[in-house]
């Protein structure tokens, strides 16, 4: 199992985990209105105790979301860059892009960027993708 794969496992846990926690916001979130229109004072402080409580809990979530997301770009990135890289190097490429070629300047620099710009978006895409399908 590679590294890439335990980080697209987290971020699928996390994800079923945030599912669970946007459920129970809303409900704690119509707990707290209920409480609000009958004016139960009591049952009112108990709810927003509640909802005060699992502030760090959910924020905890929504860090490890993102830090699956981040990690997961950057494996990403690492194995995708050595490969290009590798290939970029074989076979005089650099020399023949970088002084026959006066088309593409700083190849080497537009292929990092590049590579920055394509992983980040491959993660926030399987975020993107994955939570509305949880969802349904």
């Amino acid at each position: 199992v590679t590294p890439e794969a335990g980080y697209i496992g987290l971020v699928a846990v996390t994800l079923v985990v945030r599912t669970y926690c946007d459920v129970w916001m809303l409900k704690n979130g119509t707990a707290i209105e209920r409480t609000i229109i009958t004016r139960d004072y009591q049952q009112f402080l108990v709810v927003i105790s509640k909802f005060i409580m699992m502030f760090l809990p959910l924020a905890a979530v929504n860090n490890i979301l993102k830090y699956g997301l981040d990690e997961m770009a950057l494996r990403f990135r690492y194995r995708l860059s050595k490969h290009l890289y590798a290939e970029y190097l074989k076979g005089f490429t650099y020399y023949k892009v970088s002084n026959l070629d006066n088309r593409i300047a700083n190849a080497d620099q537009l292929l990092t960027q590049d590579i920055f710009k394509f992983c980040s978006s491959v993660a926030e895409l399987y975020s993107n993708i994955s939570k509305p399908i949880l969802d349904i």
